[in-house]
């Protein structure tokens, strides 16, 4: 399908002056605004989606749900029950796994995470960084500070991940990995947005993948990364010089093989380049 790309190191100034990236929205009386956590009926039946999309649009709502873990769990999984348990055919569903992804990522540090990877993008990466390099340079100082709050900033990154993933295999009618004629994203998608934030929360994986081989096993990733990101020194040798390279083809990082595709379906979408 011929389109027009961009680069992706144009996509930050463009957003910003259309104003379509609601992670770049700021409200200056946003600390003034109180408000208590929706309940998760008010996202249920006709007209529930556009509802969340709203909300999660309202950072007074964004603060209240991210201080109710529960309410917060509750609309996750009512997403995942009623729309997200099979494949993504319906514009509901495509709708539903971008809005369960914001859920995630606007409730934890993984929207802080989204941007500090923007601007890591803009300045430009070497190809002979580590992990450690990238995740001492991006990780918000907040989530440096607290392992918990660093593990709820990563697990929304990866579960984000799984739905990005499930959208670019909706949008793929012809199940051939790639954006023919007549495929893409509902009308009404944000899809820019979507395959930014898409690109970021697949390299997350990828390092938690990586990781995982290096380490036999995941059962240690998430401390490990934590350390590679505050102590690098303290880390286990096994993952302090791995270089991840997400976007290389032919690669030898299976991850990579298996799902580069859906992520570069998600920017030809948008009409996008990858990094």
């Amino acid at each position: 399908m011929a389109m027009k790309k961009l680069s992706v190191l144009a996509i930050v100034p463009l957003l910003l002056l259309a104003g379509c990236s609601a992670f770049f929205d700021f409200n200056a009386y946003s600390a003034l605004d109180t408000v208590a956590a929706p309940s998760v009926t008010k996202y249920e039946g006709s007209g529930g989606l556009a509802a969340l999309a709203t909300d999660l649009s309202s950072p007074a709502v964004v603060k209240a749900l991210t201080a109710d873990s529960a309410t917060t769990a509750a609309i996750e999984q009512y997403l995942l029950t009623n729309y997200l348990s099979g494949a993504l055919t319906s514009p509901d569903q495509k709708q539903a796994a971008v809005l369960y992804a914001d859920l995630n990522l606007k409730t934890t540090q993984g929207e802080n995470f989204v941007n500090n990877i923007v601007t890591t993008v803009m300045s430009g990466v070497p190809v002979s960084s580590t992990i450690q390099d990238i995740l001492a340079s991006i990780i918000p100082a907040s989530a440096k500070a607290d392992p918990v709050v660093f593990a709820a900033m990563i697990t929304a990154l990866r579960n984000s991940n799984t739905q990005y993933l499930k959208l670019a295999g909706g949008i793929d009618v012809n199940s051939n990995q790639k954006l023919d004629s007549g495929e893409g994203a509902p009308a009404n998608m944000n899809i820019g947005d979507v395959a930014q934030k898409s690109a970021v929360a697949y390299t997350v994986e990828d390092i938690f993948q990586m990781m995982s081989t290096a380490l036999g096993g995941p059962s240690t990733v998430m401390d490990q990364m934590y350390l590679l990101a505050t102590n690098p020194s303290a880390a286990n040798s096994l993952v302090t010089n791995l270089h991840p390279q997400p976007y290389t083809t032919p690669s030898t990082d299976l991850y990579v093989t298996t799902n580069l595709w859906a992520i570069q379906l998600l920017f030809d979408c948008a009409g996008l380049t990858l990094p």
